[in-house]
């Protein structure tokens, strides 16, 4: 059974303390805990942890309504009951408050190691340091931190600019290098990941197709924000011909809309990041979504996180480089098979 924790306040607040910066660019194991209030000190991140101690992991997501975060979130909670490591589950739901108070819980609770995709990295800066001045060893998705472990990162505005060239050169195949096509761009909210790219996007069509026309440009988070932001702009807008999204939760809701609508799927395009299942599937069944960049499968990211995770936890990846920059592939007809079969 899925053991979400509601986070609660804890009694003890921690004072955050300034000086970590965001930069500028066996038998079977017991079940994960969702009680903060067994966890156990955590050692300095130099000392390797002895394997009877329960160890903890703090897990903060920005927003777990993305399909992707939230599969990965499910696989690496599987991963720690099967290997007896308790996790800690704060979902901020998009807002930054949320998120800094639950990972100042998880500093009260005394986890072992904080994983945190930040919804604004600046405004986390000071409680990370709390974090590592406990002893606490930071993993940073998303986002350079000077005092993280680890930066989990991609170069997002880059990733988006991507997203933009795949749709101009699809674009100009289906309609001519001098059409004047009509877009639409479908962001998120104010995670400074969405930001990036959707900025990206926005230059990689201002830049490389100056003739196409940013006709809506629309937010969404949830399944059904997402379908009524796609609908109102269609409804608005019949002759757009590319939508190019953040993510996937926005693309595969377009791609439900212009199902309904009777679009012509030879016509209109949609153009995405994460290549979720659900994106995956409609690329293979040659619906309207064409593309979309796979930044590694759910399976293989809860993974290697995890893995870090662990390594964090047992002070032996002190002497590994900081900066971790993942790799990306554009998913589209041609490998879309042996990208769901990977």
């Amino acid at each position: 059974m899925k053991k979400w924790l509601s986070l609660i306040l804890a009694a003890l607040m921690v004072f955050t303390v300034a000086g970590c910066s965001s930069s500028s660019s066996s038998s079977q194991a017991p079940a994960s805990s969702s009680s903060t209030a067994s966890a156990p000190a955590s050692s300095a991140a130099s000392e390797e942890v002895s394997s009877d101690e329960t160890r903890t992991i703090g897990w903060s997501m920005m927003d777990l309504s993305n399909v992707l975060l939230a599969t990965v979130t499910d696989k690496v909670e599987a991963l720690c009951e099967e290997e007896g490591i308790d996790i800690i589950i704060g979902d901020a739901k998009g807002t930054v408050t949320t998120q800094i108070e639950q990972v100042e819980n998880m500093i009260a609770a005394n986890v072992d190691v904080i994983m945190c995709l930040a919804i604004d990295p600046d405004a986390m800066t000071s409680t990370f340091e709390t974090a590592t001045e406990a002893g606490i060893g930071v993993f940073s998705w998303d986002s350079p931190q000077d005092c993280a472990k680890v930066n989990y990162l991609i170069d997002n505005e880059t990733l988006g600019y991507k997203v933009a060239e795949y749709a101009v050169n699809w674009a100009k195949g289906v309609y001519g290098d001098d059409a004047a096509v009509q877009v639409a761009v479908m962001q998120g909210g104010n995670e400074i990941v969405h930001i990036q790219r959707t900025e990206g996007i926005v230059k990689g069509l201002q830049e490389l197709a100056p003739n196409f026309e940013i006709v809506a440009q629309v937010e969404g988070s949830t399944v059904t924000d997402c379908m009524t932001a796609a609908e109102n702009f269609m409804q608005a807008n019949p002759d757009i011909k590319v939508i190019c999204c953040i993510g996937d939760t926005l693309a595969v809701a377009a791609n439900e809309v212009l199902k309904a609508s009777g679009a012509d799927p030879a016509q209109v395009g949609i153009f995405s990041v994460d290549a979720t299942d659900e994106a995956s599937t409609a690329i293979k069944n040659g619906e309207f979504v064409k593309m979309s960049f796979g930044i590694g499968t759910p399976t293989f990211i809860a993974n290697e996180v995890f893995n870090y995770l662990k390594e964090i936890m047992d002070g032996v990846y002190d002497d590994q480089p900081k900066d971790v920059m993942r790799a990306v592939e554009p998913i589209d007809a041609s490998n879309v098979e042996e990208w769901m079969n990977s």
